[in-house]
């Protein structure tokens, strides 16, 4: 049943999208978040993300955005199957997202909403064996007591601002929240932005400022519910950690834009998600690719 309705709302949410988009100044970007480039992988494990973005016919400080994710979480104890020793439970959770970004000179705002599914039906355990299996020769994981399937929607609005503190330098200031099955929560998000790189243009490919350049930022989350963490609202699940509500990620890195590619390789640094981690912080890789194809 969860299936059929995820279904059902993939394809209406992608109808919705499609009859905003224009086809003349957008976008195609993949990225992948990983910690395998430090000789990790728990906890947030693996990120994969495919955007397309495409600027209105009406307006072109207006922007419509769709994103097919897929998340995975694990236990640092891998291969364990006793719950009592894991220190994050698995999950995954695959979803379709379509977001609106209005921007305004030095500003912007967004709205997005997001429909997905976790359990099997997310693929994360297929995905993640597969990959261990195939190329790092490794058995599969345990997977034992991980979240249940269920059908999530989330809603999420964020505003962010630049500005320009001398040449080559900027600063940008992003505050949202999230309200949803999956993450509630508020969020403040700090940058430095050097050498003429925007944060407008990092979040929307679709703007016209394209400068490469480095960026160091912070990002500060107070949480109330995380489905990754705690599990359903109804206590379908039969393992969870206690949520560590504040949470912040230091980040650095360059963007850099060849013609009508961009590339950014970004460095993340977080802190606890529930108090069982034995590790108090968790580094992992965002690397994207953008085609522009105005």
């Amino acid at each position: 049943m969860h299936q059929r309705i995820f279904k059902y709302s993939l394809s209406l949410t992608f109808i919705f999208f499609l009859s905003f988009c224009s086809f003349g100044q957008s976008y195609w970007h993949f990225q992948n978040d990983n910690d395998l480039f430090f000789s990790k992988d728990y906890y947030y494990s693996n990120g994969l993300f495919f955007n397309y973005g495409s600027v209105s016919e009406n307006d072109e400080n207006l922007s419509y955005h769709f994103e097919l994710g897929q998340e995975i979480y694990n236990p640092s104890f891998r291969y364990l199957t006793d719950t009592k020793s894991y220190d994050y439970p698995y999950s995954g959770f695959l979803y379709l997202k379509s977001k609106r970004i209005k921007t305004q000179l030095d500003r912007s705002s967004e709205l997005s909403l997001s429909i997905g599914i976790s359990g099997d039906a997310s693929l994360a355990k297929q995905l993640q064996n597969w990959y261990h299996n195939t190329f790092l020769g490794l058995d599969n994981l345990a997977w034992v007591d991980a979240m249940p399937q269920k059908f999530l929607i989330d809603l999420s609005y964020s505003f962010a601002r630049e500005w320009t503190l001398e040449k080559d330098l900027k600063l940008a200031m992003e505050a949202g929240a999230q309200l949803g099955l999956v993450k509630t929560y508020l969020q403040h998000r700090a940058f430095l932005l050097l050498n003429g790189l925007s944060v407008l243009s990092f979040n929307n490919p679709t703007n016209q400022n394209r400068q490469s350049g480095f960026l160091i930022g912070v990002q500060q989350q107070y949480f109330f519910h995380d489905f990754m963490i705690q599990g359903p609202l109804d206590h379908s699940n039969t393992f969870e950690r206690e949520l560590v509500p504040y949470r912040i990620t230091f980040m650095a890195g360059p963007v850099f834009y060849l013609n009508n590619w961009a590339v950014k390789a970004i460095w993340n640094y977080r802190s606890k998600d529930n108090r069982s981690q034995r590790h108090p912080w968790h580094p992992y890789m965002s690397i994207g690719i953008t085609k522009l194809m105005l």
